[in-house]
């Protein structure tokens, strides 16, 4: 949980969320509407789009399609119970011109606190390919600020989440898409 949001007021966040009806054939503009009156019942505004599993499956199958997909929104948020198979279904792909989806659990009474945690989260994904991770944690539009205590509060969560702890943190870089890796930790 970071202390300030990455997603600014005007950046447009989608949602995948389950099927209704499970196959590929179904029309998942019912699961649509359905999560939509639940978002508005929950005065849920900041979601631009609802997108089924089975739209992502039709609809995005193909390489360009999935990274067409990962351009047309800033943020990403994916219903806990499918985040598995939404990583699954988007692959490498998506994650070359996004970040990865932030699961969110839609299944609670307090839906827009909930959605608003998620957006002030940010991922990592630990995988067994080689020692480097990366986690964005700040956009280059926030206050210096604001992207001082991000980072401190990443460093932090990295210290208790990590496998290992802080102990097993060989250093800690900060780059922008364009810039060189700066370093502000080295572990000796």
């Amino acid at each position: 949980y970071l202390p300030h949001m990455m997603v600014g007021p005007t950046d447009e966040v989608a949602l995948f969320v389950p099927d209704l009806e499970r196959g590929r054939r179904k029309d998942y503009e019912k699961t649509v509407e359905h999560w939509e009156n639940i978002l508005r019942e929950h005065n849920v505004t900041r979601i631009k789009e609802i997108i089924p599993m089975n739209k992502v499956k039709t609809e995005y199958g193909q390489y360009e399609m999935k990274l067409k997909l990962a351009r047309m929104f800033d943020f990403f948020l994916v219903d806990g119970r499918i985040t598995g198979h939404m990583t699954h279904l988007l692959g490498k792909t998506f994650k070359k011109g996004a970040r990865p989806p932030t699961p969110v659990k839609l299944q609670r009474d307090n839906l827009k606190s909930e959605i608003e945690n998620a957006l002030h989260k940010t991922v990592m994904e630990i995988h067994g390919l080689g020692n480097c991770h990366t986690m964005q944690v700040a956009s280059t539009g926030m206050p210096e600020d604001e992207i001082v205590e991000n980072v401190m509060k990443a460093c932090d969560a990295l210290k208790s989440l990590y496998p290992g702890g802080w102990d097993n943190v060989r250093s800690v870089l900060i780059k922008t898409k364009t810039s060189i890796a700066i370093p502000v930790y080295f572990n000796k």
